[in-house]
């Protein structure tokens, strides 16, 4: 991926980083850290595929406010 291609977001990232983000989105497991609270800090691709939603939409969320309808 090229900086021109990446989000904006994630140009500051160092290659380990970039590398850990690219292995966590290549998966179908749901991946993400929470804060103490319970807030999401990071989801992988899958994780906000199964909430319906993006990643960058589900950080600062608490998970039982965005679970899905059955």
């Amino acid at each position: 991926m090229t900086d021109k291609a990446m989000h904006p977001r994630y140009q500051n990232e160092s290659e380990e980083l970039q590398f850990l983000r690219h292995v966590t989105n290549s998966g179908p497991t749901l991946g993400f850290v929470k804060d103490s609270q319970g807030r999401f800090t990071y989801t992988n691709l899958a994780t906000a595929r199964f909430y319906h939603s993006t990643q960058e939409e589900l950080l600062g969320q608490i998970a039982v406010n965005c679970t899905p309808d059955p």
